[in-house]
């Protein structure tokens, strides 16, 4: 937060546009400075290996297509026609509520039980 403010007091500085422009990519040129130095002393290598990319290739794709050993196809099943009574209550996470208090006791929420 106070990265933005000092950033809208910046751009806000009675200097030209050309200025500020200049100063922010003289920040990001350090930046790159900067990092550029810590790269040159890093030991990564990244080698292209053919072999071992066809091997992941086709070890990727020979999956496509099998079934797991616990696919089972769908079936279908009886409807039960009797009537079903779905109930659902919210319990309130922040706000005072009778019935919270009075089922899990006073100030209790998904938080604290």
């Amino acid at each position: 937060m106070l990265k933005d403010k000092l950033k809208k007091l910046f751009w806000k500085l009675p200097l030209s546009s050309e200025t500020k422009n200049s100063m922010s990519a003289r920040r990001y040129e350090r930046i790159l400075a900067r990092e550029t130095a810590a790269d040159a002393h890093c030991d990564i290598r990244v080698n292209n290996n053919d072999v071992l990319v066809r091997e992941y290739v086709r070890y990727v794709l020979s999956g496509y297509g099998r079934r797991s050993d616990y696919y089972c196809e769908y079936m279908d099943h009886e409807t039960d026609s009797r009537d079903v009574t779905l109930i659902a209550y919210y319990l309130t996470q922040y706000h005072p509520n009778r019935y919270n208090d009075e089922w899990w006791g006073k100030g209790t929420t998904e938080w604290n039980n």
